[in-house]
């Protein structure tokens, strides 16, 4: 372990935490190729603010938003989670995108070099506003370390297609180039990608998606050195974390401040959580079920997953690593005068996390 002394020369632990920059937060996902450049230039001053080499490090992961989803949608390019050629579980996409699923070769191999265009576009903006506020970010992209639209590479599943298993599943080519980069002193910045995938004949489609949810839970479960280093996983979206319904359509939704996930994955019966999906027309990879699922499987391997505000007061204490802390602290103070703990009252968000 690496530890840094605090003020009150008390060891403290190096910690590493992986930050998801929603596409929702960042751009504006209803216009083509349109930053939020408020909501860009907030991200990388907090992230700066609470950035220390030998105290506090990040991976920065971002999803397309308006940089990617529009281009691969308007070919049927969808994201992708296990293996090439398993047959009936290879996509994310839902039965009806599968009954008109676009089977043209040369259409969809476009589509991937017309989303990776827009998605690398959006990574040099995301990169640059980091760089800018004085960190010592750079970009990454998954297609050009080899890695496939699932997160592994060619050759996964091949011995038992029917069970994908960490023993044939081997996304070693998207891990190293952050590791590596971690290992330099670097601030990893990696993004959604269009991706290649099926081989010509399979019955896969030759390109796909792989989601920055997708790659997040990759980092930060697969047995690696850098998973070990994990402390926390912040998801940076446009509301205040996990809701019982979308609150953008549904006066009655509340927020679920803490959501609990068991042994195998599956969050615990009686959060009331309806994750029905993006409420973009054009999103290929999910929306908040992909999400919640990628920040389940998270907390099942003990890392804590915070849901806030992009721009919030919340975002900022859960990207200087003090969310739970402070939620702890409001929690044991529930008896006390209300006024002591104003901050801390201000918290919102939801945090994920196993059963106890």
């Amino acid at each position: 372990y690496i530890f840094a002394m605090t003020s009150s020369n008390t060891p403290r632990k190096k910690t590493l935490s992986i930050l998801k920059l929603g596409g929702s937060s960042i751009t504006d996902k209803g216009s083509l190729e349109t930053l939020n450049e408020t909501a860009l230039r907030a991200c990388a001053a907090a992230i700066a603010a609470a950035y220390d080499p030998d105290q506090r490090t990040f991976v920065v992961v971002h999803g397309a938003g308006s940089f990617g989803h529009h281009h691969a949608r308007s070919v049927g390019l969808r994201g992708q989670t296990l293996p090439p050629s398993v047959p009936s579980l290879a996509s994310t996409s839902s039965p009806e995108d599968n009954d008109d699923r676009n089977t043209d070769t040369t259409e969809l191999l476009r589509g991937l070099a017309l989303t990776r265009r827009s998605v690398l576009t959006l990574n040099l903006a995301v990169t640059s506003a980091l760089v800018d506020a004085g960190l010592p970010a750079v970009g990454i992209s998954p297609f050009a370390s080899g890695t496939l639209a699932h997160g592994g590479r060619r050759g996964d599943g091949e011995h038992d297609k029917s069970r994908i298993s960490r023993e044939n599943f081997d996304p070693s080519p998207l891990i190293q180039p952050v590791a590596d980069a971690l290992r330099a002193g670097l601030l990893p910045v990696v993004h959604g990608d269009a991706c290649l995938y099926g081989l010509a004949g399979s019955e896969s489609p030759p390109a796909g998606i792989l989601s920055g949810d997708t790659i997040l839970s990759l980092l930060a479960t697969y047995p690696s050195s850098l998973a070990e280093s994990v402390s926390d996983a912040v998801f940076l979206t446009d509301v205040d974390g996990v809701y019982t319904s979308n609150p953008r359509t549904d006066k009655s939704a509340t927020l679920v401040e803490e959501i609990c996930v068991d042994a195998e994955g599956n969050i615990a019966v009686g959060h009331g959580i309806d994750a029905s999906g993006s409420r973009h027309g054009h999103d290929v990879t999910g929306g908040m079920t992909m999400k919640l699922g990628a920040a389940a499987t998270v907390a099942r391997y003990g890392v804590p997953v915070i849901v806030v505000r992009c721009g919030s007061l919340s975002a900022e204490t859960a990207i200087q690593g003090q969310f739970l802390e402070a939620r702890r602290n409001r929690q044991s103070s529930d008896n006390e005068e209300k006024n002591q703990n104003e901050e801390c009252e201000s918290l919102r968000g939801t945090v994920i996390r196993p059963s106890r």
